[in-house]
């Protein structure tokens, strides 16, 4: 593993995680990321009383983060160690803090591709015929005979084995 990196934004995936506590007593998770052969340390908060401009708490965008980590349940799976959350990728913000290690400023999951107009069924298909040019699957081959277990003939009882 590296022992530094640069500032700059990344793709991150899980090392190893665990349960930590704010000053004011609220639980949160830190996480160790490898970031480009580099260990960043990040966290993930919790907090439902306040939201951002898109009207998201905190607790909601961790969420999505451990999702793309690779949470398929619920948080109560990850407390309970039911669940990982080594599998996913994430995109990290990475500076360096006073001490000049890098750390996380922002985990977040992957950006979605932004779909303006999704096509119709219709246009699927017919996207699919002018490409595919009409072509239809290949057919599937018969299974082959089977062929009876060789060493014993069970037709005239004698076996063609040598010994």
């Amino acid at each position: 593993m590296k022992k530094t990196i640069e500032p700059g934004t990344y793709t991150a995936r899980a090392q190893a995680w665990a349960w930590d506590t704010t000053k004011d007593g609220k639980p949160y998770l830190t996480i160790s990321l490898d970031a480009d052969g580099a260990v960043v340390r990040g966290r993930l908060y919790f907090d439902t009383d306040r939201t951002d401009a898109n009207g998201r708490t905190s607790a909601e965008r961790s969420m999505e983060v451990l999702r793309a980590m690779g949470l398929r349940t619920t948080l109560r799976a990850l407390v309970t160690g039911a669940e990982r959350i080594d599998t996913g990728r994430v995109s990290v913000e990475v500076v360096h803090n006073d001490k000049g290690y890098p750390e996380a400023k922002y985990i977040n999951a992957p950006l979605a591709p932004k779909v303006f107009q999704a096509p119709t069924r219709e246009q699927m298909l017919e996207l699919i015929a002018a490409v595919d040019g009409g072509a239809k699957p290949a057919p599937q081959r018969a299974p082959a005979p089977r062929q009876p277990p060789r060493g014993f003939d069970a037709g005239e009882g004698e076996d063609s084995i040598p010994f």
